[in-house]
């Protein structure tokens, strides 16, 4: 809880975080949504933050994958350290009826990365 408590709180690790998160090819982009982010990181509650990140790192996705039944959309980024691109596949073999979609020089943030790509990409899949 000490480490996660300084990644939320400290603007260093908060830039070297979103470094690893955002894996745009466009620099001034990349740059408006790291200051979008270390800006609204300080109006959220850090034991809020804290306990989201423990239950969701504590969850079974793989288990819980099997029990869907709904067509599932994956949008996933090639350059995802956080949510790499194996465990993405991995996720994705276990649901019954999915399309992964793989989005090029993207991080974990796809949506802020590639929005008018991604918005594509649901538009397609929901027709």
């Amino acid at each position: 809880v000490y480490l996660q408590k300084i990644m939320i709180s400290n603007g260093f690790s908060k830039k070297i975080g979103n470094m690893i998160l955002f894996k745009s090819p466009d620099v001034a982009l990349r740059r408006i949504i790291m200051a979008r982010d270390i800006k609204e990181l300080k109006h959220l509650n850090q034991k809020v933050v804290i306990e989201l990140f423990d239950e969701f790192y504590g969850s079974e996705l793989m288990v819980m994958a099997k029990a869907v039944s709904a067509p599932v959309l994956i949008v996933a980024g090639d350059q995802d350290e956080i949510a790499t691109l194996k465990s993405v596949t991995m996720l994705a073999s276990q649901l019954q009826n999915t399309l992964l979609e793989v989005m090029e020089n993207s991080g974990h943030l796809v949506p802020l990365e590639r929005p008018g790509a991604v918005a594509e990409v649901i538009k397609a899949w929901l027709k």
